[in-house]
């Protein structure tokens, strides 16, 4: 696996991440982030593509959460990558979070993708370290 992290500072805190150091701490695949949604395989993906099983909305308050929305969601940002970046927040305690964007970096992780791009509430040199393999 691939620590090394590509950082390339960008205009208004949005940076290109690498996808591998991301997926250290948040990976969808192997610890999915939405309450009460069994595990989520890459071949669940594939499939939803197959046979067109595509969500193009975002998920809203009124989105019933359930396995197949994300996986259809997921497999629609596959097709169609979304440039959006994600959003990394600092917490109270002062360590950061993934906030928003978790079909997105699925959607990297499973296309292959080298970065993504991500609004982070911090420096680049706090992003680094927070990346760094634990």
């Amino acid at each position: 696996m691939r620590y090394m992290i590509d950082l390339i500072e960008a205009a208004g805190g949005i940076f290109d991440v690498s996808v591998d150091a991301l997926a250290q701490i948040y990976d969808p695949f192997n610890d999915p982030p939405w309450i009460g949604v069994a595990t989520i395989t890459k071949n669940d993906i594939k499939i939803a593509i197959k046979y067109g099983n595509l969500e193009q909305r975002p998920r809203t308050e009124f989105t019933p959460l359930t396995k197949d929305f994300h996986v259809a969601r997921i497999a629609y940002l596959v097709a169609h990558p979304d440039p959006t970046p994600i959003t990394i927040i600092k917490r109270r305690d002062g360590d950061f979070e993934l906030d928003d964007g978790f079909h997105r970096l699925a959607a990297a992780i499973y296309r292959g993708d080298e970065t993504i791009k991500a609004a982070f509430e911090g420096t680049k040199k706090q992003l680094a370290d927070w990346l760094l393999p634990r």
